[in-house]
């Protein structure tokens, strides 16, 4: 290839190389000189300026790199399809290259074991396909820039690997420091996608850095691996949440809101265990909460979980109940049907003009309310809900939560297709 027909810049040569390159070596000349060689070895490939002398001294993909055979500071490096590289167990590792870019099918291992320990990239490119995973139970931990390319259709993919053996329980985890920007989208998954226990130990991606410059959609599949966000941040800028075969979405850590739509895929269930495989799962901690600003649809099923709560506040067009298992569900918005477990509830905001919205609400066993925003506010008696349809025993008594504090009992009754709680021992007069 020469000058005539390709013109190497420091600006188009890495796009060039992600969508060419190949298991061949080849040059690029210009003017008779070699501004970019560009060649693959077994598990490595490297695109340099110049001819790369110091190979002894480069990391060698397919084992360990550390701090003292660091690659070349002036190189990008390719990991391409069946290949990968990994970080020292249980030491920190450094990745100096110019650029990281893991093509379909390439992958890159972050391995800790030991707390403080990390992997850092200093420009890590994920393109669609590209594989990201952990192998160990805890420690793991990723900084520096990740940039991820791809689409929705062609995500790049962060896959934890099945814990086999004995002595590894509590699930595996990468925790994300750095930030993460881009078009592309992300999958988390099992490496096992046919793995069909619920008794699985949860594995999955914490994010923890400044998202914000991420555009594509968070894509979270698969029974028990689960996506961890603390903030807005780390939610970032994303196009879309997408959960099916029972991925989760978890807000651990604080209360938060994000405006990107969720899409609740149903992609079929597995006989006598549909909770495998059809929909998706937020969980929300004690004492947070999680607003949902975006409409919620699709056809799975939406779960609840965590004793937080979840907030709706747009007109969601989901088809198939919300089933809230533990916490609370509210909001400003409408939702076609909600399903309360025993213990589960509905957050109110006592200084919410409309009442949430539900089409037909079922209720087994007792609830409980979560009562927000009273200071100031008369709470003797509260607008909970619009109701459609009502399937299930009401309780006469519920117990409520009065912003976080002890709220006492609540009486609940119908009025109007509107759920109210009145204090108990209340007496309303009507003239």
């Amino acid at each position: 290839m020469t000058a005539a027909d390709f013109v190497a810049t420091a600006d188009n040569t890495d796009e060039y190389v992600r969508a060419a390159v190949t298991n061949e070596t080849f040059s690029i000349e210009t003017d008779g000189n070699v501004k970019y060689l560009v060649y693959t070895l077994n598990k490595k490939a490297v695109c340099s300026n110049g001819v790369d002398g110091y190979n002894d001294h480069s990391f060698t993909a397919g084992t360990h790199w550390d701090d003292s055979k660091p690659p070349h500071s002036d190189a990008d490096y390719f990991i391409k399809s069946g290949h990968q590289i990994r970080s020292v167990r249980g030491a920190s590792s450094k990745f100096d290259g110019n650029s990281l870019t893991v093509l379909s099918g390439g992958k890159i291992t972050v391995q800790g074991v030991a707390n403080g320990v990390k992997a850092t990239v200093a420009d890590l490119r994920l393109c669609g396909g590209g594989i990201l995973t952990t192998t160990t139970d805890w420690g793991n931990n990723l900084d520096g820039k990740v940039t991820v390319y791809g689409s929705s259709s062609d995500p790049a993919i962060y896959e934890t690997e099945w814990a086999s053996s004995s002595n590894e329980k509590s699930g595996r985890h990468l925790t994300v420091l750095s930030s993460i920007a881009g078009s592309g989208s992300i999958l988390c998954r099992y490496q096992n996608q046919e793995a069909t226990t619920l008794g699985a130990p949860v594995a999955g991606l914490n994010l923890r850095g400044d998202n914000t410059g991420f555009t594509g959609e968070w894509q979270i599949a698969h029974p028990a691996a689960q996506a961890t966000f603390a903030s807005a941040d780390n939610f970032g800028s994303a196009s879309a949440l997408v959960l099916n075969r029972n991925g989760i979405f978890r807000a651990q850590g604080g209360s938060f809101a994000i405006s990107a739509p969720v899409i609740v895929k149903n992609v079929g269930s597995v006989p006598g265990n549909e909770e495998l495989t059809n929909g998706g799962t937020i969980i929300v901690d004690e004492n947070q909460t999680l607003a949902i600003d975006g409409v919620v649809s699709g056809a799975g099923i939406l779960r609840k979980a965590g004793d937080g709560a979840l907030r709706l506040n747009a007109e969601n067009t989901i088809a198939a109940p919300v089933v809230v298992k533990q916490g609370f569900i509210g909001g400003s918005g409408k939702v076609t049907a909600v399903e309360l477990k025993n213990g589960a509830g509905f957050d109110v905001s006592a200084a919410q003009v409309t009442p949430f919205e539900v089409g037909s609400l079922v209720v087994e066993g007792e609830i409980v309310l979560n009562i927000r925003d009273a200071a100031n506010v008369d709470t003797s008696r509260i607008a909970i809900a619009k109701i459609g349809t009502l399937t299930g025993g009401m309780p006469d008594m519920v117990k409520a939560i009065v912003d976080g504090g002890k709220g006492g009992s609540y009486t609940l009754s119908v009025d109007g297709g509107i759920l109210y709680a009145a204090k108990r021992g209340l007496v309303i007069s009507i003239y």
